[in-house]
């Protein structure tokens, strides 16, 4: 029976790369204050910190690339520019390309400096404790077995870093686990990962996708505004189902349409999001090789040509 005194919890890199997407950067802070509270049950790989602090500054990067998309146009016609409201409106555009050069600045800040990084810094300090296991050359040499023989984990057909991160888990634990995570090498091999896991350890292995799935199974109380924080991970799921509804291949404005009604029937918090838009196509390039804002797993996506994208078969 999992318990609270006999499980570990791993909390994989993309659910920390995912609170960058949040809408709110108080419901982020309540998730971490939740983790820092039960530090003490939580567990993780240096491979694990190691991939957090890799694509942090690629996930952040392309939040900087959103704001050098062109604005309108402001060459026309005498006939126009005689307007009143013209001069109003190259006022406007004016200040708003100050604004942007300023988001810019300030983004080159958080990448240069970790400190205006209230994420980054919460994880560091939340894995500075003994709860991180260190990768060992017998582990890696296991993973390049395993990588080799074909057996899952392994999401990234690139690198052996899902596989690291196991042999290092199986190899260290004894206690049963809960994995939390949002890649899919995980979740659709669950059954061949649980009888690894118990084979090698003796204990119990439960795979779900949010923090809060696997307190609850422990009972582990988390309040609204820290669960919200995850919730704000998904838009992959509704990307998929978008691109499913659409037949598997579709025109990115096609792509936010399907996506917009999808949100406006289940998720319609999401429209909190003032640039649903940037989010969609930035989720899309973080999840598709032929881009290099692709984060190293769940190629999911593939670009057809420009602007059209389907699903990437077996992805």
């Amino acid at each position: 029976m999992i318990t609270k005194q006999n499980t570990k919890i791993f909390i994989d890199t993309n659910i920390f790369l995912g609170l960058y997407n949040s809408n709110d950067s108080g419901n982020v802070k309540a998730f971490m204050r939740t983790l820092f509270k039960n530090k003490q049950i939580l567990i993780t790989t240096e491979q694990s910190v190691n991939e957090y602090l890799r694509n942090r500054t690629r996930i952040i990067s392309d939040f900087k690339n959103t704001f050098f998309d062109p604005t309108a146009t402001t060459h026309t016609s005498s006939f126009v520019s005689s307007f009143s409201e013209y001069k109003d409106y190259l006022r406007c555009v004016k200040e708003l390309k100050s604004c942007r050069k300023k988001v810019i600045g300030k983004i080159d800040t958080v990448l240069s400096d970790t400190k205006q990084d209230y994420i980054y810094e919460s994880f560091v300090k939340l894995w500075k404790s003994s709860n991180t296991i260190p990768t060992a050359d017998e582990y890696i040499d296991l993973a390049t077995k395993r990588k080799t023989l074909g057996n899952p984990p392994g999401g990234d057909k690139y690198s052996s870093g899902d596989e690291v991160i196991w042999e290092t888990l199986i190899n260290t634990l004894k206690c049963n686990l809960i994995i939390v995570s949002k890649d899919r090498t995980y979740t659709q091999n669950k059954e061949f990962l649980q009888y690894d896991y118990r084979t090698k350890t003796g204990s119990e292995l439960v795979i779900c996708d949010t923090v809060y799935l696997a307190f609850s199974m422990i009972d582990i109380e988390m309040d609204q505004r820290a669960m919200e924080a995850e919730d704000n991970i998904r838009w992959v799921d509704i990307i998929i189902q978008a691109l499913e509804q659409l037949g598997g291949r579709a025109t990115l404005a096609e792509i936010y349409e399907e996506c917009k009604d999808l949100i406006a029937l289940f998720h319609p918090d999401k429209f909190s999001n003032a640039t649903i838009d940037s989010t969609i196509r930035r989720t899309i390039y973080q999840h598709s090789s032929d881009v290099t804002a692709y984060l190293g797993k769940d190629d999911v996506f593939h670009r057809v040509s420009s602007g059209v994208w389907e699903l990437r078969i077996n992805s």
